[in-house]
């Protein structure tokens, strides 16, 4: 299996506020037997550490990473208390290796691929489903995780007609990327915080009538011509989050 690529040593920002990169947890993971704690975050607030185990998280999903479920602590509300003991994987060992290594190297094709992603999704806030498939090849597949093998199929002919179902039932859908990693050469991974009001039932989703956030776990694959060829979409990956009036 090819080892993951981590992006680049760098700042990454979320509202204003510093965020610790993949790179960055890596390397407190390196030094060993690591508990994550809110109070370890440069920035205080509840969504800097949150971010920062969403990263433990991906890491751990990519393979890099040993963490048990039962060392991930949450309070009452759903925010995290801390994260671990965890440790590098050898193909963690082996990732951090190459990201120090090509850190003075010139930007690969994944500079494109993450373009071409973060067009996509600023093309789903505007509710613009003719760009979302113009952004991907001709035989592109798709597949939403929730649906099962309903929701697998072409991007042309399922995806598009199921983004269109889901803004004709949320007017007010929009998105927010909470982050994204490149995996493998052209693989995109992103968590996206989906927020809208559901007017009308959605297939076996009814209308509730309240404004909520879903968050999706999406895997994105595009091409060397900087289109995309796959998307993934699990949906059921991350609880609802009913946003208060």
């Amino acid at each position: 299996m090819p080892t993951p690529t981590l992006p680049r040593p760098g700042v990454s920002r979320v509202q204003g506020s510093r965020m610790p990169d993949h790179f960055e947890v890596l390397e407190k993971v390196e030094r060993g037997g690591r508990v994550f704690l809110p109070s370890d975050s440069s920035d205080l607030s509840r969504n800097a550490f949150q971010y920062t185990v969403d990263h433990l998280l991906s890491l751990r999903a990519m393979g890099l990473i040993r963490l048990l479920d039962s060392r991930v602590m949450r309070a009452a509300n759903g925010s995290y208390l801390s994260a671990g003991p965890c440790d590098l994987t050898p193909a963690g060992v082996a990732a951090l290796a190459a990201a120090r290594d090509s850190h003075t190297t010139a930007p690969s094709a994944t500079t494109t691929a993450m373009a071409t992603v973060q067009e996509f999704f600023e093309a789903y806030r505007r509710h613009d489903v003719d760009r979302m498939v113009a952004l991907c090849t001709l035989d592109a597949t798709f597949q939403f995780g929730p649906l099962g093998e309903s929701g697998k199929g072409r991007v042309r002919g399922t995806g598009d007609a199921l983004w269109r179902a889901i803004i004709d039932a949320i007017p007010d859908l929009t998105n927010e990327v909470k982050w994204s990693i490149d995996g493998n050469a052209g693989k995109v991974i992103c968590r996206v915080a989906m927020s809208g009001t559901q007017t009308k039932d959605l297939g076996e989703y009814k209308s509730r009538g309240r404004r909520e956030t879903l968050e999706h776990l999406f895997t994105c694959h595009v091409d060397r011509d900087g289109k995309i060829d796959d998307i993934t979409s699990n949906a059921d990956l991350f609880r609802p989050i009913e946003t208060p009036a």
